[in-house]
């Protein structure tokens, strides 16, 4: 059917092509990285690449310049690979099954927060900040998410915790309330 063509097929339709060539490759060429894709990217990633000159390239870009060299010396493979990639590559299926469960954690985790505590502005708020980033985190890399996570985030719990040494000094303030007054 005409309507679901912009689904199945486009420009943003080559996640699953992408990752059935790459899981081709794992191990085969790429061996197993047994932690290396995930928490190695999560800890290299946030380096600038100025204090460190000899810094790795993230896995993304490695497997991509292996599989596609002319395409990415020139600056134009840019296919994602989804979240999976990263999960298989560090520990096969398993990885995958883990990771997956992960995502089903955080996102269970991420609902109940909301609803104990729905009431709170700053719950609403990093519930409808972090909602979107499930969808993101099935997308990019899991180093990209945090990353991009931590920016939405940490303003928020700045300004929480700002919001709340405010509300404490003026609760610690002798002079009465206006409920008190009247």
């Amino acid at each position: 059917m005409v309507v679901f063509d912009p689904l199945v097929s486009g420009a943003d339709t080559e996640m699953v092509e992408t990752l059935a060539v790459a899981v081709q490759e794992i191990p085969r060429t790429f061996p197993y990285a047994y932690g290396g894709t995930v928490l190695g990217d999560l800890l290299i990633r946030p380096i600038p690449r100025i204090a460190w000159d000899s810094k790795p390239l993230s896995p993304r870009e490695r497997l991509i310049g292996e599989l596609w060299p002319e395409e990415y010396a020139a600056g134009v493979a840019n296919p994602e690979f989804s979240s999976l990639l990263y999960y298989y590559w560090d520990f096969g299926a398993l990885g995958v099954a883990v990771g997956m469960a992960v995502y089903g954690l955080f996102a269970r985790t991420l609902f109940e927060f909301w609803r104990t505590n729905r009431k709170l502005w700053v719950a609403q708020l990093f519930y409808a900040l972090t909602l979107p980033f499930i969808v993101i985190g099935l997308r990019d890399s899991p180093a990209d998410t945090t990353m991009r996570l931590a920016f939405v985030l940490g303003p928020l719990v700045l300004i929480a915790v700002l919001s709340k040494r405010h509300e404490d000094a003026l609760s610690s303030r002798s002079e009465p309330t206006l409920s008190e007054a009247v």
